[in-house]
């Protein structure tokens, strides 16, 4: 496990949790997400999120912590490679 996939494992915690908080269904925060700035977010994409396993973009993410009151921020501690930034930043949608 890369400290990536440990960070995405992180936040995805967070976001089930903010969820429950709110007594949302994955679909209805899918929907809250959309209405934050997203391109259409699937109830799939909230599922793979939460557990850790979503490769999309950084706007779907945020969008869902927009949606939970919460923003995504980021720190660079050293230089990443070239690789690392294109795992990181897959904005396909």
């Amino acid at each position: 496990m890369t400290i990536y996939d440990q960070y995405l494992k992180e936040i995805g915690s967070l976001i089930k949790q903010l969820r429950a908080q709110k007594a949302w269904t994955q679909r209805e925060l899918a929907i809250q997400a959309s209405l934050h700035g997203a391109p259409v977010i699937h109830r799939q994409e909230i599922s793979q999120m939460e557990n850790g396993r979503f490769k999309g973009s950084v706007r779907k993410l945020q969008a869902v912590l927009r949606a939970l009151r919460y923003t995504l921020t980021a720190t660079v501690a050293r230089k990443p490679q070239l690789e690392e930034l294109e795992e990181l930043f897959n904005d396909e949608d």
